[in-house]
């Protein structure tokens, strides 16, 4: 993966910074290197920087975390978001070298599970280029409505649950798809 000097960009503040990079031979994928502090005050910064990236082509991204020093719960939220607004789009997020603490706290919340995630630029970029990689139907959390009772629920992965309405036995499948257990 090598720079091209004109599509880098840089946005520069207090607490975050980001670099961007489109990646050579992966069209459509571009690698934003993040630096600094992503807290709640710098989450309008990094979705401005990503809907440009969206504006200009790019559906597949990796967020190169290596120079993180923080991640707050709500950057976390955030990277979600992006995500399902890529995969919408027929693309996807990657993470790379996410710093320790937030990493943790990303497979305590199971989100490792719903994102790509790297050690390297390289083994990131080629896992959004594979061909075979196909996005799931459905993201979590997603709402479903009880066979039951017809109540709206939310849930944020697949399993058996009990209907916080009429307490009925739920299952609910990968294609977020409800059935009376």
């Amino acid at each position: 993966m090598t720079e091209r000097p004109s599509d880098r960009l840089d946005a520069r503040s207090d607490g975050l910074v980001i670099e961007s990079q489109a990646v050579d031979g992966a069209e459509g994928c571009m690698t934003l290197h993040l630096s600094g502090r992503i807290g709640a005050d710098d989450l309008n910064r990094f979705r401005d920087r990503t809907c440009a990236a969206l504006e200009a082509g790019f559906v597949r991204l990796i967020l190169d975390c290596a120079g993180l020093r923080e991640l707050s719960g709500a950057a976390i939220g955030a990277f979600a978001a992006l995500q399902r607004t890529l995969r919408l789009r027929g693309g996807d997020v990657a993470l790379v070298a996410l710093p320790e603490p937030a990493g943790d706290l990303f497979r305590l919340l199971g989100f490792a599970d719903l994102f790509t995630v790297a050690a390297e630029l390289d083994e990131a970029a080629s896992r959004l280029a594979a061909p075979e990689r196909t996005a799931p139907a459905v993201l979590f959390p997603h709402v479903v409505e009880c066979p039951a009772c017809a109540a709206r629920l939310r849930t944020v992965k697949s399993g058996r649950f009990r209907c916080s309405q009429c307490q009925a036995v739920l299952a609910i499948n990968n294609g977020a798809q409800v059935f009376a257990a």
